[in-house]
């Protein structure tokens, strides 16, 4: 007997990603650490759509428990982060929605969900944003933040803490660096491998073929962006319509839309979705800074290989 319910809930999805000896992990969670999440969402009055070591997708009757559940997650995730250094760099990523579902036998239909994932890219790590038809329902307290390159996404809060200590530790990396001199950087793309010198800046990353570093992907831009020199540091500067997504040195993957952002260490560039998620080409760079004493300078015969 088919038993058919229509309602309408609030929707919490729930994305995890890790990066480990600088890939990202294809299971972030293990399933010990999936099933424990999953029991804060039950322990919230929710119910399961979906939960595995990516995702969880669950739906609430009252936006506020969906709210304290998401709360409760990334709770989780950074007691695992700071307790277990095999999940130090593990993250989340939180989005809460609003809308009519059907259940069938305890079973979830909604189409719309479908399309959470896309909207999702445009959230900061361990921060909590919602849709419009969620604000809607449920007006919070706090001012709200219109998140860039979304149309209806809005920030409802971030782990301040931690960003600034993600911008402490890019800085001072950078600051230490000023005592050295970066004399190229490198790219790998394609299969191909590029050395690029001051001189050779600015190199474009476009899907043109004539192009410094060529892309492939439905997300990446005719002109997607270049990289520059300026100041002694080589920077990656977004000109594209769908962002790109930068994982830095430090392991966290920072969204930039029409924005520069300085290149340090190891890590990589993917145009237009996060790396999780794209199906073009990522663009991985070395770069690494030197530092150059006197001897060094006289001795330095430029035998790096330009940009071709």
């Amino acid at each position: 007997m088919t038993n058919v319910f229509t309602c309408k809930g609030a929707v919490l999805y729930a994305s995890f990603s890790d990066v480990r000896d600088g890939e990202v992990s294809d299971a972030p969670l293990l399933q010990a650490e999936s099933r424990v999440l999953s029991s804060l969402i039950l322990q919230g009055g929710g119910q399961l759509i979906e939960a595995n070591p990516q995702r969880i997708y669950a739906l609430y009757l009252r936006c506020d428990a969906a709210a304290k559940a998401a709360i409760a997650l990334r709770k989780e995730i950074l007691r695992l982060r700071e307790h277990d250094p095999n999940y130090s760099r593990l993250s989340v990523r939180l989005l809460l929605t609003h809308g009519e579902v059907q259940l069938e036998n305890d079973r979830i239909h909604a189409g719309w969900i479908t399309q959470l994932p896309r909207l999702m890219a445009h959230v900061p790590e361990l921060a909590i944003a919602a849709l419009g038809n969620y604000l809607a329902q449920e007006r919070p307290q706090t001012p709200l933040q219109k998140l860039s390159g979304a149309d209806d996404v809005w920030l409802l809060s971030a782990y301040d803490k931690i960003e600034a200590d993600q911008q402490t530790r890019h800085a001072s990396r950078l600051q230490q660096a000023d005592n050295t001199v970066f004399t190229h950087i490198t790219f790998s793309a394609g299969g191909r491998q590029y050395r690029v010198r001051e001189s050779d800046c600015p190199v474009s990353l476009s899907r043109d073929a004539a192009s410094g570093i060529v892309l492939t992907g439905d997300t990446a831009s005719r002109m997607h962006g270049h990289i520059g020199f300026d100041h002694g540091k080589f920077y990656y500067a977004d000109q594209s319509r769908n962002g790109s997504y930068v994982l830095t040195a430090s392991g966290e993957e920072l969204f930039v839309n029409n924005e520069r952002i300085t290149l340090y260490g190891k890590g990589a560039i993917s145009p237009g979705a996060p790396l999780t998620r794209q199906t073009g080409i990522v663009v991985r760079f070395d770069c690494t800074a030197t530092h150059l004493s006197m001897d060094d300078a006289r001795t330095h015969n430029g035998d790096t290989q330009r940009l071709r």
